[in-house]
């Protein structure tokens, strides 16, 4: 987010903001999500949205970063419920990955879509890190770069969920 954006957006604006792009989000999924729409969800001007978010990339990433840290939310709390072996937690952290983009197919989808955010802010580097996090205590990856951890962890996360998806791996 511009220094700009910071200082001049308020932050109940923002929250109604992500809360009507989320909500356009989970019913028509990221094609027709820009500022310009989600100022319209809300009736307000496009001043105002501008000020908490200038792009649609920027509305992207925060909404990413966001998706992203329920994910990781998500996963940890299976990895607290979980048994210590390690094929126990990776089938923890599978079956919550598999909960989630069940239940919020839209925002994990935005987890993976690189190609429309800005993968170098802060805050989105935050979330992948945190999501990173829990699965490099499943899979004792050490520390790679964050990139490099993201990727692989997703990777491994998104086939275990298509798999799933398509019947390959069984029944649930």
């Amino acid at each position: 987010m511009s220094e700009r954006a910071i200082k001049t957006c308020d932050p109940s604006l923002r929250a109604q903001i992500l809360a009507a792009a989320f909500e356009a989000l989970d019913t028509d999924g990221p094609g027709r999500l820009t500022v310009r729409a989600t100022a319209r969800r809300l009736d307000i001007g496009m001043p105002a949205a501008t000020r908490c978010f200038e792009s649609r990339e920027q509305l992207l990433t925060d909404m990413a970063a966001v998706a992203l840290h329920d994910l990781a939310g998500a996963i940890e709390a299976a990895l607290a419920a979980a048994p210590a072996s390690r094929l126990a937690r990776l089938r923890a952290a599978g079956a919550a990955t598999q909960a989630y983009a069940e239940r919020a197919p839209q925002r994990y989808a935005l987890c993976w879509r690189i190609k429309d955010i800005d993968a170098q802010d802060e805050n989105w580097l935050k979330a992948s890190e945190g999501l990173c996090a829990r699965l490099r205590e499943v899979m004792d990856m050490g520390d790679p770069s964050p990139l490099t951890s993201h990727l692989a962890a997703g990777s491994l996360l998104h086939g275990y969920v298509q798999l799933r998806k398509s019947g390959a791996l069984g029944p649930a």
